[in-house]
């Protein structure tokens, strides 16, 4: 199989906006181009795109069916004759197979067409070919050669003895024959009938048949429209086509032949017996009595019976060896004699053509399945399979045999039905739809547009005047074909896959047919027309291997393709597409359009329109006849007028006499057709009274039937006259126009002999437009002619008045020599003379006068020049002066100014070398300036000096930076002998300043340093690092620099060791910063309000520049700092005191009711809030949220009772043995370091502190042992107290006389008495801590907590101060528990025996509640609140055993409302009563009652004891209690 080989790109086309308005114009613009490739594709401008205007849903179309291998040309030959070879063997009663050489099936058609070429199988054999016949076939192998001609003498000769004796030829021959004669009838049908071809047809079991009668009722098509009729094969575009039968019935037309029989006895012929139905008829016992009267039809003898054959077909008897070539053995099955054989073979197919699909498909459906196809064929999705790829897929399919892929193909589809793609004059929905409906491009209206010549054809011919819609899937195709009357055609794609276009130009239509005729001539010799029928491809790389140039072109959505005159074309889709087509034609068609007429009528095929007629109408109003029409059509009028005279001439020589006039317009295209060459008559015809309804055309005067000429009518449309006028009416405005035509070509294109003005271009344009003329091209090429002849004509005369330098008419660049004589050059190439022309040529001579001058002087200063000669310059520069007033650019003038410039460069470059002190950049300056003139040897002369001077500059320089810029540096004597050869170069140098101030610097350092060192004193580390950083910015090298560098990393890793020891991770603040005392300068406290806050951060100095102007100076560095010192302790009381005062002011602010702004806590600056902590330093409070302690962590707080801030813990605070350890290294650093003041300072700081700590503890300690001693005495005294307490309240109940209550009073007050005096005594004797001690113990522990060391100290005091705070707590409250109840005892006088009381209490004395504040009531608290706070007490774990006594009494002191549900008064609203039966109290609120209420009363009883029996009291606790009391007074 061949290799496909894309043609070449067929020519596209991009118009512009402009361009595209008009499609007649623009197509006969490109036509030049197009012609000599036949067909192109344009591409509309990006905005346009119609609207596709079908309704899509109830779209219904119902494709053809297009078999690919059937529709190459060489494949249908081979399929046909393998049909028929099979034929002859199956009706022989002989299957046939095809057999295999070489391992693959053999060609059986290419090995029949080589043999019978070479002469036939005997010639073959007699020659022995049969070995050139194998390599002829392509086979390598030449042992094969045995194998070919055995198959071929057992399956191809017998067929080949055949078609020599019975072929086709003959049947042929005698078809033509019969058909000469006049007889238009079909022949008496045959008795194979359709079925039985499909029988023995190979396409059967491929399911086509070639037999179905597809004519005009089955495609849906009006057989009462004869133009359907006349398009049944032809129309525009790609198209298919369906066979149309002319009989009624559905046999095929077959013919009997005749053949000669010989019998063995004599000689004599008999004619073969058809087939006919009537000899099919014999019933099986007639055929049985028949059998004993049977003879052998070749040697006319009955005898071997079981040797006789019976035909099955025609009863003819034969036996099996008089047969030719004679067989072996009976045949199995159905067997046909050489006679019926030879009817069957050789009865005429019908012509080949496309089926109906069985259902309608909607867009959507037939979408789906091409898709679907497309899909599965590739194997990938349908729109990612290259072009390439299906395009070669589509022609091997095409020309295979084994691969049968049949698709579908919706085409012809009439818009007058389904409707336009385009949207149409009343359809459109809005003002965007209407510039498409108007478009020129909307193929509804480009067959009717003015410049078309089909606008001149009434009739709205469908397919041609009317666009056809054609829906493709991958694969369907359009086979080779060109367009009714060879006319142009156009096709939109609305959407889809692209269409893939081939095309052929019109020059080689006719070596295409006759190639198509070479490769198929079997199918040419069945149907002439082949061509016509659009069911024939062949493949373009046949095509080209002929000769024939054919394009290519992919069509894809939004494109356009244009078919022109006679250009073969054909395709095939790419996939699932919608494309629209028409044809129409222009002028220049015309003369095509009358040779495809004369065409038609040699070929006896129906034209669409009548050719004549359509120019006549053209002709009736010449006046109106578009222009572009014009000329074309004059010129066919004239081929027209002589065709007919000619004609009619004739007519007249065989004496035809009637004549009558006839409108044949008025009359249908069938009634006025020519029943010989099918033509549609309009000037002429000619019929007789035998045949009323039959007419022909003067061509075929023979042909209408034999009656004498005599009695023949001759019909004319126009006479000869007036036929005559209307040619010369369209000649002579043609001829007009063609005048002004050839005027204005020749005018334009320089034909005079002599130019003419431009007045005579002007007169042509005048009557141009007079006559109409303005939409020819060549009227506006004339204007545009005129145009550039005033454009040129105003740019000479500004180029001769012109006092300034001119410029070229476009305005793009300066006039000069070259530029002006083009612009001569191009007035004198105008088609017309102007007067600007000989001024202009006069300066261009005078010019060149100047030019040959200033050669000659440019040589005399070239060589004066050479020799160091400089003369006066005043001529040289008279002649430049005289160059620029030509006002042109000339090379010699520019010359002249670079010799003028080199003479003036020259002499001032050596002034400013001898008189002048340059810098570089004068130097380089100077260098340009000369490298841009021209050299000559005095310019390079002075350009090598100033070159040297440079050079030396340039290195010096060099040196210099280099000296400067090296590290380690450069010693000062390398500096100094750059110093000196300096002195030798006459160029100011940039880096010697830098060289001196570098030996200054190193001077002025030298002795800085030894002033640093004078009296054997170490330096200060910031004068040091100054000197560092000045000492290594010289560059010089200094010797005493690295003794400093080493005396300086000493020191910074001595401060680094320190920052590791104290520093906290991410700390801004630096080591001096942290550990310096704070100060209100330096540390101003950062919990203010935002305004506060930003004004003492920007006037606060860090400690380091407080120190900084201290520098040097170790002795005020230390007292700065001890000063400071004292600065940090006043600060932090006066802070303490600030920030225990914010507790005042938030209760007050909460008890007021005033809107101030709130009390600021915390980091974050916000009021009170959940749980919070307060500083044991700076007594602030902190939100626990802030500082990010979970529960756990507040636990532990809580617990150890201690908590410092981040910003009052400032280091790490390392132990001091770990500082003073880092002190004494610092002593091994030569370097005052003032972090090591600080650090001396802060340690000497601590050492004086933990020893004025430890004596504090030793007194505290002592004193807190007497305290628990005191402690455990009043615990004594409280069981003491509680007992005495608890007789005397028995007495009150006691139901006994009051002499006996005053007695027990007596005595009970006696002893509670003594117990008084003791407690008194302990209360004055408390060993504790005083007030004083107190303060000094907090005052110290403050001092403590601003080190920044950790020392055991700090956490003992804190300790002794909260013991001593339990201690004095507990202490007070045992005291108070004493002293409340011997105050209780004692109201059990005389003026209180009578039983009323009424009592408020205060705080002191009601039931004693723990205090809390706000939100912090579950806080910890300070030292000095935790004193008053007995749940602290209890979880401290370090209170003594005096704390639990005093406990006790608190419990047993604390009493509760007796009342079940009480109402929980606050505080200040708590007032108490008690009953004087059951002894139990209550609030007054709880029971109803005031304060006021309750003092006046005598007694109180609560409602319980109201509804108790008074007796019940009386019996029970009453005489108990008596008798106890008794017992006491007796004691």
């Amino acid at each position: 199989m061949e290799e496909f080989i894309p043609p070449p790109e067929a020519p596209v086309f991009q118009p512009t906006p402009e361009e595209f308005r008009d499609p007649v114009a623009y197509i006969t613009k490109i036509r030049p181009v197009v012609v000599n490739t036949g067909i192109c594709k344009i591409r509309p401008p990006p905005g346009w795109k119609p609207p596709f205007s079908i309704d899509a849903e109830h779209f219904e179309f119902t494709p053809r069916l297009q078999p690919l291998n059937e529709l190459d040309a060489r494949t249908r030959v081979k399929l046909n004759f393998m049909d028929n070879l099979a034929k002859f063997w199956e009706l022989q009663g002989i299957t046939f197979k095809i057999p295999n050489v070489d391992r693959n099936p053999l060609d059986l058609h290419k090995l029949f067409k080589a043999v019978t070429r070479e002469g036939g199988f005997n010639q073959v054999t007699k020659t022995r070919k049969w070995v050139l016949l194998t390599k002829e076939l392509g086979y390598e192998n030449s042992s094969v050669a045995s194998s070919l001609r055995t198959n071929y003498e057992k399956y191809l000769y017998p067929y080949e003895l055949f078609q020599a004796k019975n072929g086709k030829l003959k049947l042929r021959e005698a078809l033509k024959e019969a058909q000469c004669g006049g007889s238009q009838s079909p022949q008496p049908p045959s008795t194979s009938s359709t079925s039985q071809r499909a029988k023995y047809s190979l396409r059967h079991r491929r399911g086509c048949s070639e037999d179905q009668d597809l004519n005009l009722s089955e495609t849906k098509i009006d057989p009462g429209n004869p133009e359907f009729k006349k398009l049944a094969f032809i129309c525009p575009g790609p198209k298919s086509a369906c066979v149309v039968k002319a009989g009624a019935d559905k046999t095929p037309v077959m013919l009997g032949v005749k053949s000669e029989c010989t019998g063995g006895g004599g000689g004599g012929s008999q004619s073969a017996k058809l087939c006919t139905e009537s000899s099919l008829q014999l019933s099986h016992m007639d055929r049985v009595n028949k059998v004993e009267q049977l003879k052998c039809y070749k040697c006319r003898k009955g005898n071997c019976e079981d040797k006789l054959l019976l035909c099955d077909g025609c009863d003819g008897c034969y036996h099996i060896f008089c047969l030719e070539p004679p067989i072996p053995s009976v045949p199995p099955g159905d067997w046909r004699c050489p006679s019926c054989v030879a009817k069957e073979c050789n009865s005429l197919y019908d012509s080949f053509g496309f089926e109906q699909a069985d259902n309608p498909y909607t867009l959507d459906s037939f979408g789906q399945k091409a898709n679907m196809f497309k899909q599965h064929y590739f194997n990938q999705p349908p729109t990612q399979v290259p072009f390439s790829v299906v395009e070669k897929e589509f022609w091997r399919l095409a020309s295979s045999m084994d691969d049968e892929v049949t698709v579908e193909y919706g085409a012809d589809l009439h818009s007058s039905r389904h409707g336009s793609g385009f949207p149409l004059k009343g359809t459109a929905r809005s003002p965007e739809q209407e510039e498409y409906v108007q478009s020129g491009w909307n193929l509804n209206n480009l067959p009717n547009l003015k410049g078309s010549v089909l606008h001149y054809v009434d009739a709205n011919i469908s397919g041609m005047k009317v666009p056809w819609l054609y829906v493709g899937m991958c694969f369907s195709c359009f086979c080779w074909h060109i367009e009714d009357h060879w006319s142009y055609s156009i096709n939109y794609l609305h959407w889809g896959e692209p269409k893939t276009w081939y095309g052929v130009p019109q020059a080689y239509a006719e070596a295409l047919e006759a190639t198509m005729k070479e490769q198929a001539p079997e199918l040419f010799e069945d149907q002439p027309d082949l061509l016509h029928h659009l069911v024939t491809n062949l493949s373009p790389s046949i095509l080209m291997k002929n000769g024939i140039p054919v394009v290519r072109t992919d069509q894809c959505a939004g494109e356009f393709v244009v078919t022109f005159p006679r250009a073969y074309h054909a395709g095939f889709n790419q996939g699932f597409n919608f494309a629209e087509a028409v044809n129409f034609s222009l002028g220049d068609w015309l003369s095509l359009g009358r040779q495809c007429s004369s065409h038609y009528q040699v070929m006896r095929r129906s034209p669409v329109f009548s050719h004549d007629e359509m120019l006549c109408k053209m002709m009736a109003d010449p006046q109106n006849l578009d222009l572009v029409l014009l000329v074309d059509s004059a010129n066919d009028a004239v081929s027209m007028y002589k065709q007919e005279e000619k004609l009619q001439e004739n007519l007249e020589q065989k004496g035809f006499v009637n004549e009558e006039r006839m409108v044949f317009e008025l009359m249908s295209d069938d009634e006025r057709q020519c029943c010989f060459c099918q033509a549609t008559c309009f000037l002429s015809a000619v019929q007789c009274s035998c045949s009323p309804g039959k007419m022909v055309c003067l061509n075929d005067l023979d042909h209408l039937c034999a009656c004498d000429d005599a009695k023949k009518i001759f019909r004319y449309r126009y006479t000869m006259e007036e036929l005559h006028g209307m040619v010369v009416a369209v000649q002579k405005r043609a001829s007009y126009f063609k005048n002004w035509c050839d005027k204005v070509e020749c005018i334009l294109d320089g034909g005079l002999p002599e130019k003419p003005g431009i007045e005579v271009l002007r007169g042509l344009a005048e009557e141009g437009v007079e006559k109409s003329y303005t939409e020819h091209y060549l009227q506006d090429e004339l204007e545009s002619a005129i145009q550039e002849v005033d454009k040129l004509n105003t740019a000479a005369n500004q180029i001769i008045a012109s006092k300034h330098r001119a410029k070229l008419p476009n305005g793009s660049q300066a006039l000069d020599v070259e530029g002006l004589r083009m612009f001569v050059k191009e007035m004198e190439s105008l088609p017309c003379t102007l007067p600007a022309l000989e001024p202009l040529r006069e300066r261009v001579r005078q010019i060149e006068a100047f030019q040959t001058k200033a050669d000659e002087e440019l040589v005399e200063l070239t060589e004066s020049l050479e020799h160091g000669q400089f003369g006066s310059v005043g001529h040289l520069e008279q002649l430049i002066k005289n160059g620029e007033n030509l006002d042109v650019e000339m090379a010699q003038l520019a010359e002249l100014k670079n010799v003028l410039n080199q003479v003036r460069w020259v002499s001032e470059t050596e002034a400013k070398l001898k008189l002048e002190v340059m810098s570089i950049d004068a130097l380089k300056s100077i260098i340009k300036q000369g490298s841009g003139l021209p050299q000559n040897r005095a310019v390079e002369s002075v350009l090598e000096k100033v070159r040297e001077v440079l050079s030396v500059a340039q290195d010096w320089e060099q040196k210099a930076k280099g000296v400067l810029k090296q590290r380690p540096p450069h010693t000062a004597s390398v500096l100094q002998q750059l110093l000196v050869k300096a002195q030798d170069i006459p160029i100011e140098l940039p880096t010697l300043k830098g060289l001196e101030e570098a030996l200054e610097k190193a001077d002025q350092w030298k002795i800085e340093v030894q002033r640093m060192q004078e009296g054997n004193k170490y330096p200060h580390f910031n004068v040091l690092r100054s000197a560092l950083s000045n000492g290594r910015a010289i560059p010089v090298k200094l010797e005493a620099l690295i003794q400093l560098e080493t005396r300086y990393a000493s020191a910074k890793a001595w401060i680094d060791r320190a920052a590791k020891l104290l520093l906290k991770k991410n700390i801004t603040n630096s080591l001096l910063e942290s550990i310096l005392p704070r100060t209100k300068v330096s540390f101003p406290h950062r919990h203010t309000s935002k305004s506060v806050k930003k004004k003492s951060e920007s006037d606060s100095t860090p400690p380091g520049n407080m120190l900084a102007d201290l520098a040097g100076d170790e002795a005020m560095e230390l007292e700065k700092i001890r000063s400071m010192e004292k600065e940090e302790v006043e600060y932090m009381r006066e802070l303490r005191a600030e920030n225990s005062q914010k507790v005042q002011r938030d209760e007050e602010l909460k008890g007021s009711r005033a809107a101030t702004s709130p009390v600021l806590y915390c980091f974050c600056r916000r009021p009170e809030s959940g749980y919070m902590l307060q500083c044991e330093l700076c007594n602030e409070w902190y939100h626990a949220s802030c500082l990010h302690l979970t529960k756990g962590k507040q636990c532990s707080v809580e617990k150890d009772s201690r908590f410092v801030c981040t910003l009052c813990v400032r280091t790490r605070r390392p132990r001091l043995d770990g500082l003073v350890s880092l002190l004494i290294s610092l002593k091994k650093v030569p370097v005052i370091v003032t972090e090591g003041l600080a650090l001396q300072c802060l340690v000497e700081r601590a050492i004086a502190w933990q020893k004025r700590a430890k004596q504090f503890m030793v007194a505290g300690s002592a004193g807190l042992e007497t305290v628990r001693q005191q402690l455990r005495r009043m615990e004594e005294l409280k069981v003491n107290i509680r007992r005495w307490r608890a007789e005397a309240e028995c007495s009150r109940d006691w139901k006994s006389s009051t002499s006996i209550q005053v007695q027990l009073a007596s005595s009970a007050g006696s002893v509670l008495q003594h117990y008084a005096t003791e407690l008194d005594h302990i209360r004055n004797s408390y060993a504790g801590l005083t007030v004083s001690k107190r303060g000094e113990l907090e005052d110290l522990l403050m001092e403590g907590d601003l080190l920044e060391v950790t020392m055991d100290e700090v956490q003992q005091l804190w300790l002794l101060l909260q013991e001593d705070s339990e201690c004095r707590a507990a202490f007070e409250k045992a005291e108070e528990a004493c002293m409340d109840h011997n105050d209780s005892s004692m109201t059990f006088s005389e003026e209180n025996l009578k039983k009323r009381r009424s009592t408020q209490l205060t705080n002191e004395q009601a039931p004693s509640k723990r205090k809390c504040r706000g939100s912090r009531r579950n806080s910890p608290v300070s030292p000095r609140n935790k004193s008053s706070d007995a749940d602290n007490l209890e979880s401290s774990g370090s209170i003594n055993e005096g704390l639990d006594c005093s406990e006790e009494i608190l419990e047993e002191d604390e009493g509760e409302c007796s009342v079940s549900n009480c109402l929980q008064p606050m505080a200040d609203q708590i007032s108490w009563v008690q009953c004087d039966q059951c002894q139990q109290w209550y609030h007054v609120t709880c029971v109803g009652l005031t304060r006021e209420f309750v003092e006046k009363l005598d007694s109180y009883i609560c409602s319980s004891c109201q509804a108790e029996p008074e007796t019940a009291l009386c019996a029970g606790n009453g005489r108990v209690e008596m008798n106890r009391m008794t017992q006491l007074v007796s004691t």
